[in-house]
């Protein structure tokens, strides 16, 4: 039984991307805010360019779901990057 959980988000949820109207400008300031925490775990400034990429990456409207994207996207910036 799944249950659908409330968006935290909601109530902030004004202004719509757009080129995606199933995406907020405050959703992904939210979610750059989070990425930021990946400094906590690779504290390289290439760690931020990746998350400025990422929430670029993320809005788009890509058929594919994104926590399949996101990460194959981030793995691929941080290899070529880092190298």
């Amino acid at each position: 039984m799944a249950t659908h959980l409330p968006r935290i988000g909601r109530p902030y949820e004004k202004h719509k991307l757009p080129w995606n109207s199933n995406k907020t400008v405050e959703g992904s300031i939210g979610f750059a805010a989070g990425a930021m925490s990946a400094l906590l775990v690779l504290p390289a400034p290439a760690t931020i360019l990746i998350v400025v990429l990422a929430t670029i990456v993320e809005p788009l409207p890509i058929r594919l779901n994104d926590n399949i994207t996101l990460p194959a996207v981030t793995s691929l910036l941080y290899y070529f990057i880092i190298l």
